[in-house]
């Protein structure tokens, strides 16, 4: 009957412990708010500059746009960022990332174009209606000028 009885105990306890999922315990969302990038290698201090989420056209999810722009004291002396992510709303993982946009201001030249998603590598660790948290870092090419993003750290609150 003891037997039985301690079967029965771990019959339960596997069955809890199974029932918890990451979902259960998904990780916390930021404390405070903060985006740290490095454009070739100098660290660009940027802001967040709105959000978006649309409905995909053939009904299959919905996708999050967020977009980025430096702080720039001095436009005139010093240029200016923006950065335009993309990515299905609520997908986390290595990789999820369908659009990185980059764009460069300097006095009257602007270069603008999209990363290689094959260059680009990104973790997306929260992506859900009350913050996002994300890292990546890769190199491209734009009207012939190499562009290297490293240490790109978004920690975001809506």
């Amino acid at each position: 009957m003891k037997n039985l009885r301690n079967l029965f105990i771990l019959f339960i306890s596997i069955i809890a412990l199974n029932s918890c999922s990451k979902e259960d315990n998904p990780p916390p969302c930021p404390v405070r708010e903060s985006i740290s990038i490095k454009v070739n290698g100098e660290f660009i201090p940027f802001v967040s500059s709105g959000r978006d989420i649309t409905l995909d056209l053939d009904g299959s999810g919905h996708t999050l746009t967020l977009w980025f722009d430096s702080i720039t004291p001095n436009p005139q002396e010093e240029p200016s960022y923006s950065i335009i992510l993309k990515l299905p709303f609520k997908k986390d993982g290595t990789n999820v990332l369908e659009e990185f946009y980059f764009s460069r201001i300097e006095n009257t030249t602007y270069t603008q174009g999209f990363f290689d998603l094959e260059e680009l590598q990104s973790e997306v660790f929260v992506n859900r209606n009350t913050c996002f948290i994300a890292k990546f870092s890769g190199t491209t090419i734009i009207d012939g000028t190499e562009i290297a993003i490293t240490d790109g750290i978004i920690n975001l609150i809506y």
